[in-house]
């Protein structure tokens, strides 16, 4: 009888493993719907045509570790494109007798985060990290 009860209870954590591994989420968006969100909202940050580089489901916190808000715990889709995305700031304005700051080359990369749930823009990560 153990036997019987075994197999099925084995199959049953297997089959739950399998699903964490392959991302575990639920009830959220489809890549496909995810990826087409993120699209239209990295366009708008690039100054060229983005290409679609990969797409995830996890927690905020796996993509961004410094995150505060939304939490690292939100679930999220992260969607990494290529492009060309503005770099950080170039400092502040120098006096009116000084030649402007140089600044730093634009990004290459961006991480477009969005609710797992909803498709609501997050965040914006540039360059993508990890």
């Amino acid at each position: 009888m153990v036997r019987r009860f075994l197999l099925p209870t084995v199959m049953g954590v297997m089959s739950l493993s399998l699903v964490s591994a392959c991302g575990g989420l639920s009830g959220g968006l489809s890549e496909q719907q995810a990826v087409s969100k993120a699209t239209t909202q990295a366009q708008e940050m690039s100054s060229t045509p983005v290409t679609f580089v990969s797409a995830a489901s996890g927690h905020l916190g796996d993509f961004d570790s410094n995150v505060r808000n939304p939490g690292p715990t939100t679930d999220v889709w992260a969607v990494t494109f290529t492009g060309t995305f503005p770099a950080g700031s170039c400092g502040p304005a120098p006096p009116p007798d000084q030649p402007p700051p140089g600044c730093p080359p634009a990004n290459t990369s961006t991480r477009v985060s969005l609710n797992y749930t909803s498709g609501a823009f997050l965040l914006e990560s540039t360059p993508a990290t990890g």
